[in-house]
């Protein structure tokens, strides 16, 4: 007889292919962390409506199966509101936190055909003593009602080139792809600011739509 597959793996890859569609079905790229991880089973790049990659990367812990779903939390009328993912240790939320990368834990309920996420942060993490542990909202879908919030998951705290003052630090970093397009666009914002230069002693101005 040939080696029988272990089911808790099998599980674990049909949550991750599941998940994989989902964000590919919201134009996003997805690419599955390389062997050897140690807590991040996708990397997630996040792309607009138009497909363009904004360079923007979120990790996400994929969990399937029917017992991450053995501790729901209900309001005062007894409807679910989400479930607990307990970490014993404390190690993997801690890790997600502390991250470069903003990360999302992801449980993927193969029944119901929805998964549901929620961004690691320091405020969602609560105590249990000797671990942690931390919400998954039955409100978060990953689905494309939800898109915008996982776009700011992506995309929070970033910080473009700074153009305002004087002394503009970030123009030595600009790429060769960009430089032409600035060019353009900061003769325009200087005009449209001041209403034109003066040609002729007459107010030109050199932007189509002032």
């Amino acid at each position: 007889m040939g080696r029988r597959g272990s089911e808790t793996e099998q599980t674990g890859n049909i949550g991750e292919t599941a998940v994989t569609l989902e964000f590919q079905q919201l134009q996003w790229h997805v690419a599955p962390n390389p062997a050897g991880e140690v807590g991040t089973d996708l990397l997630l790049q996040a792309r607009d409506a138009r497909r363009f990659d904004l360079g923007a990367i979120v990790g996400a812990q994929v969990k399937s199966g029917p017992s991450f779903f053995d501790t729901p939390e209900s309001d005062d009328a007894g409807d679910v509101v989400g479930w607990w993912f307990r970490d014993p240790n404390g190690e993997y939320l801690k890790y997600w936190r502390d991250h470069t990368v903003p990360h999302i834990v992801v449980l993927h309920d193969a029944s119901e055909k929805k998964s549901y996420w929620v961004h690691v942060t320091a405020d969602r993490i609560k105590s249990t003593g000797k671990g942690a542990k931390i919400l998954v909202p039955k409100a978060s879908v990953v689905d494309a009602e939800h898109a915008d919030e996982l776009f700011k998951v992506a995309t929070v705290g970033r910080v473009g080139p700074r153009w305002e003052g004087s002394a503009w630090d970030e123009g030595g970093s600009i790429l060769s792809p960009d430089q032409l397009r600035y060019a353009l666009l900061t003769p325009r914002l200087i005009v449209k600011g001041h209403g034109g230069v003066p040609v002729g002693g007459q107010v030109v101005s050199l932007c189509a739509d002032s």
